[in-house]
């Protein structure tokens, strides 16, 4: 029951998105998705005293995960449908839209809190990266074209020459089975594509691999944490850079939706990367006692073997050393997005 008293507009931030009561926003994926809540815009006051429920919790989940904060994690496909969640603030109940397959919002904003006008449709000055976005992710060939290519057991070059779209190679691999495992046979992308399977590093290199010359500029994006390291791709087409990461997902997931696509982050602006890779992984980046302390990011326009070096850095902040060897492409296109003080480099 809403109490119409004194309503309080409410905006969710996504990803640098308001959203507003009656928009469609998502793309939900498996491991989470955090927004924030405010009221009167982003640059309101954040709200914390409000509770929030999923109204359709067998199939997305909604937990608050801290100061007006909430985590959003897809359980099950959505199956095209758009499923709402509930937040109740000051005794008032506002009933937001996620997908699981859209970007951006694609319904029209309503006045007031109340959920009975519309307003005008969003442009895409509202709403950036929208057509964009729609455009990346279009496929080239149906299930049923991807089905032939499998029945056919194309090569690694023929597989190369045909798919030339992150939705078309991601569809394909699941469709032949692909999953995550561990790289102890190798990262080349020829071997992991034989292999049918991967881990961070052989993912990356066969996903390249696959799309190599089909983008604008391709590369990767290296994270050195105190304890570990991750690799993923990123393509840039008309000026914008889509961050696509192959771990978990339907790879990692039998039952996730074989159809989501990998993309975590859109920007034309790279040095954004890091705050939106805080706002993905679940862990703390800044706890110095987590193994998931993170010292270093940074990507090159490269797109031959990602092999990462074992790099430990735990001992960096006192004044040790860590080298991590770079090849001349990758050296000449480097760019760091984040690191920390108390690291240094050698490359």
């Amino acid at each position: 029951m809403q109490n119409e008293e004194n309503p309080v507009d409410l905006v969710l931030l996504w990803h640098e998105h308001e959203i507003y009561l009656g928009q469609v926003f998502g793309d939900i994926p498996d491991w989470g998705d955090t927004v924030e809540v405010f009221k009167d815009g982003k640059d309101g006051e954040l709200v914390e005293n409000f509770t929030v429920k999923s109204e359709e919790p067998e199939t997305m989940s909604a937990e608050i995960s801290g100061a007006g904060q909430i985590c959003l994690t897809k359980l099950k496909s959505f199956e095209g449908r758009n499923i709402p969640f509930t937040i109740t603030y000051k005794g008032q109940e506002y009933i937001f839209l996620c997908n699981d397959d859209s970007w951006v919002a694609e319904e029209t904003p309503q006045e007031n809190g109340q959920g009975t006008q519309t307003g005008p449709a969003m442009n895409h000055q509202d709403t950036p990266y929208a057509d964009e976005y729609v455009k990346f992710t279009k496929r080239q060939y149906t299930d049923e074209e991807l089905q032939a290519f499998v029945d056919a057991d194309l090569s690694f070059q023929d597989a190369c020459d045909k798919l030339s779209t992150v939705s078309d190679v991601v569809q394909y691999l699941y469709l032949r089975g692909y999953q995550f495992a561990p790289d102890d046979a190798g990262t080349e992308a020829s071997t992991r594509y034989r292999l049918n399977s991967g881990a961070c590093v052989g993912d990356s290199a066969l996903l390249n691999a696959l799309l190599e010359g089909d983008y604008d500029e391709q590369g990767y994006v290296y994270i050195f944490y105190a304890r570990g390291e991750h690799v993923f791709d990123y393509f840039v087409k008309n000026g914008v850079y889509y961050y696509c990461d192959l771990v978990g997902g339907p790879f990692n997931d039998r039952g996730a939706d074989p159809k989501k696509n990998p993309v975590c982050h859109i920007t034309t602006d790279p040095s954004t990367l890091y705050e939106a890779w805080k706002q993905l992984e679940p862990n703390d980046l800044d706890d110095s006692n987590s193994d998931m302390y993170l010292a270093i990011m940074y990507m090159t326009a490269y797109c031959g073997d990602p092999t990462m070096p074992t790099t430990r850095l735990i001992d960096t902040p006192s004044g040790t050393y860590a080298h991590i060897p770079l090849s001349p492409a990758e050296k000449k296109s480097q760019q760091i997005l984040f690191l920390r003080d108390g690291y240094t480099f050698e490359f």
